[in-house]
């Protein structure tokens, strides 16, 4: 199951979840569920093809919104999200890193192609 919107957001109980795989710069978050003037900072285990790495879930207070660096070249699977009662994700979406789609473009005639 692919993540960009959450309707009903996913609860934060440690659980794996699969991202759409590909390799990219950034995770982009949206959570709810955190207190009002509450700083959200947990860490998330991205899963990678060969690898898994800790990376840290950091809001200001009141803030939704955060994203998570995607440090690897290799392809990101799942993200197994923290255990925070209450905290949910109501969006997740990768942003794909610039040189890898430039590397997957097919090149065009005339345009300078590889």
């Amino acid at each position: 199951m692919p993540v960009d919107e959450i309707p009903s957001g996913l609860r934060c109980e440690g659980q794996l979840v699969p991202a759409p795989a590909g390799r990219y710069d950034w995770l982009h978050l949206l959570l709810d569920g955190a207190e009002p003037g509450e700083e959200v900072d947990e860490v998330v285990w991205l899963h990678y093809e060969n690898a898994v790495d800790p990376e840290w879930l950091r809001t200001a207070a009141g803030e939704p919104a955060t994203r998570l660096p995607v440090t690897r070249t290799e392809r990101l699977v799942q993200v197994r999200l923290p255990e925070r009662p209450g905290l949910r994700v109501v969006a997740m979406t990768p942003a794909v890193a610039a040189v890898w789609a430039e590397a997957s473009a097919p090149s065009l005639p005339g345009r300078g192609g590889r």
